[in-house]
């Protein structure tokens, strides 16, 4: 036997230790499957027959975080539209106009500003004594809000009521909702590799449901706050022309 062939062969798992290799990635398998199927998206409950219906309060969460993306992209908030003036002045010496500006205002700080918002307001909604409905809800989120003073916000609402949700938990819930159709009633389900190895459960074809469930929004909503996402990830914003 060539040496080669012996470092081989000792480097090879026993039998019984390549068993418990597979019984590992079965299980990892099996999870993620699990997840995959049984997770329910934000916005989303299970009612008593096991069907995924629209959680109220969570669902207008969701209205409000696609209504203000599509809004915000064609009309970014002053803060967003200075901020670009702000950084072509120091960063490049160029002096934009407002309306060149706003033009120029990232998908991604849009992003970032929805979730913000919804953020305090989803807090200041529960210490506004109102009541805690979707009507309720519904309507505080269209009233102007000052984000002036955040920390006092916070500080008042774990006071008052206990640990926030993390703002990085709403960037994740809203990525979610823009990379899949489930508010808009779709379901992705991934197809069941024929072998069981790590390999093949990677190749698993994604299966896609129409009208599975009741949708929260629109298509056209989603759509077009989809089309921002895809027009931001095709030009460079802050990229001055010369």
């Amino acid at each position: 036997m060539e040496p080669t062939d012996k470092i081989k062969e000792l480097l090879q798992p026993g039998k019984e230790e390549q068993n418990r290799i597979n019984e590992r990635i079965r299980k990892a398998m099996a999870e993620q499957k699990r997840i995959t199927l049984d997770e329910i998206p934000y916005g989303y409950r299970l009612d008593e027959n096991q069907r995924m219906v629209p959680d109220p309060i969570p669902a207008e969460h969701v209205k409000f975080l696609f209504e203000k993306l599509v809004e915000y992209a064609e009309n970014p908030p002053e803060e967003l539209v200075q901020k670009v003036i702000d950084l072509y002045q120091e960063k490049y010496g160029e002096s934009l106009s407002h309306e060149e500006a706003k033009g120029k205002v990232s998908y991604t700080d849009v992003k970032d500003y929805v979730a913000a918002e919804l953020f305090l307001k989803n807090m200041a909604f529960q210490l506004s004594g109102q009541p805690q409905t979707a009507e309720a809800l519904r309507e505080f989120l269209t009233q102007p809000f000052d984000m002036e003073n955040p920390e006092k916000l916070l500080d008042d609402y774990r006071e008052k009521i206990g640990k926030e949700t993390p703002l990085t938990l709403w960037k994740q819930r809203m990525e979610r909702m823009l990379g899949s159709g489930y508010c808009i009633g779709e379901i992705t389900y991934y197809s069941r590799p024929e072998k069981h190895s790590i390999l093949s459960w990677m190749k698993a074809a994604p299966i896609t449901v129409s009208n599975h469930h009741k949708p929260i929004i629109p298509k056209e909503l989603y759509a077009a706050a989809r089309e921002q996402r895809q027009k931001e990830q095709s030009k460079g914003n802050l990229i001055p022309e010369h």
